[in-house]
């Protein structure tokens, strides 16, 4: 994993805010992450969290996206089939004691006995390092949960963008202007609970006659998940970007994707929704759903099936420059299940939106 340069400052942030500064106490900002450049990578990105739920907030060239992380969306598949019969506290007693085994670094040579050994292949099997199941299959490892994408206004040139992350509030700040007078100006945060991400944004300076065309709002947004490649597609493609053969488990039939991610609905509310395998802490599978909640902003399913990819447009009317937004992510770890959590943050958000 590519270090976060920002991940400390996240961190400090989020314990500040959720133990050094009680809501009814007033804030006093102390500590501010600057930044007046496009962070163009996920690793790179501003980090906001409550240690379960997390974003990093990066850039494209037409976008500020949001790239969302949470600590129980794993795949948890585990499959032992290739592995040794694990060792007893006897057997690595008499390697190191009797025998003298010489394990060395991963990949830095043979294993050796130095005393002599009457099973080999027994010695091999314990001191090769890495077990045969986590070689050939990529599991268990965590999973990304999706991004939010806000599309910048379309025919505005020379961006300068600015953001600050406030420490003590745990809320980062971004403002982008365009030299033809347009301002857009972003705040957002994850509170302690629930696990939501809200954003609140305000176009300035804007009009229907600054973007060509009629009816088009200044911003808009989109929800997604990206359904996973197959292990053999992206071990090619990581070959190709960093020459680098890290990913020999291709041949492996058992080394498959998750199911695409899906649209589902639950009473009138819209969600992606991505199932994961049945596993030994949830023998009845695994599901992460991630749920917008936008007032004035019409949601429109987009029909990705080609991708595998599912997919939400949140649209403002042409004469919307301001608005609040809230992305719930949600999972079978929450009380009564993802669904019971979705439709509690959607009672608490109904009258507070």
């Amino acid at each position: 994993m590519v270090f976060n340069r920002f991940l400390i400052a996240a961190i400090t942030g989020t314990v500040f805010a959720a133990v050094l500064c009680p809501a009814q106490e007033p804030l006093k900002t102390t500590h501010v992450t600057q930044v007046d450049e496009r962070l163009l990578t996920p690793e790179d990105g501003l980090l906001l969290g409550n240690g379960d739920l997390s974003v990093s907030v990066y850039q494209t060239v037409d976008c500020i996206i949001w790239r969302f992380g949470k600590g129980d969306v794993w795949d948890r598949r585990v499959d032992y089939s290739d592995d040794p019969k694990p060792a007893n506290i006897d057997e690595i007693a008499k390697g190191i004691l009797v025998e003298g085994w010489k394990c060395p670094p991963y990949g830095g040579g043979p294993v050796e006995a130095t005393r002599g050994t009457d099973n080999p292949q027994r010695m091999k099997e314990l001191c090769q390092g890495t077990p045969p199941s986590y070689l050939k299959r990529p599991y268990p490892c965590p999973k990304p949960v999706g991004e939010l994408a806000l599309q910048l206004p379309s025919d505005q040139m020379g961006l300068a963008i600015h953001q600050e992350l406030h420490i003590e509030e745990a809320t980062l700040y971004i403002t982008c202007t365009w030299p033809s007078g347009v301002r857009l100006v972003l705040s957002c945060f994850i509170p302690p609970k629930p696990n939501v991400l809200v954003v609140k944004w305000k176009v300035e300076g804007w009009t229907p006659e600054t973007l060509t065309g009629n009816n088009v709002p200044p911003v808009w947004f989109s929800l997604y998940r990206w359904a996973d490649p197959d292990i053999k597609t992206f071990a090619v493609k990581f070959q190709g970007d960093y020459r680098h053969d890290g990913f020999r488990m291709c041949a492996d039939p058992k080394a498959t994707p998750l199911a695409p991610p899906t649209l589902q609905t639950d009473e009138g509310t819209t969600f992606i929704d991505q199932a994961f395998a049945a596993d030994v802490t949830f023998p009845d599978g695994f599901r992460c759903d991630v749920t917008p909640f936008a007032p004035g902003l019409t949601i429109q399913p987009i029909d990705m099936s080609p991708t595998g990819e599912a997919r939400l447009h949140l649209m403002p009317a042409p004469d919307v420059h301001a608005g609040s937004l809230v992305v719930s992510v949600t999972t079978t770890s929450d009380s009564g299940g993802s669904i019971e959590e979705l439709r509690r943050i959607r009672t608490t958000l109904a009258d507070k939106p």
